[in-house]
């Protein structure tokens, strides 16, 4: 009990705030982003390149605003477990 005592302490609720101020911050420079699952199920992000910025550019944006996505899925679970 020790360890979720701990852990609890984390202040999980202001990581996620802070994931949720970069995606907002990524989601003005590239626009809304859209994902889908490929063939294999691997997940494929678009985003709207209102800018016009390089497609390897937008590409790599993608890419990190997906995982900061899944990252606040993952704090959201921590959170919910934390709470039961």
């Amino acid at each position: 009990m020790e360890a979720i005592s701990k852990i609890s302490e984390l202040n999980i609720f202001e990581f996620s705030r802070q994931l949720d101020k970069v995606k907002d911050e990524i989601t003005l420079i590239i626009g809304n982003v859209q994902s889908k699952y490929d063939a294999n199920y691997r997940r494929i992000g678009k985003a709207e390149n209102p800018n016009n910025l390089p497609e390897n550019q937008i590409e790599k944006l993608t890419k990190i605003y997906l995982g900061l996505h899944d990252v606040g899925i993952s704090l959201f679970n921590v959170e919910e477990i934390l709470e039961s």
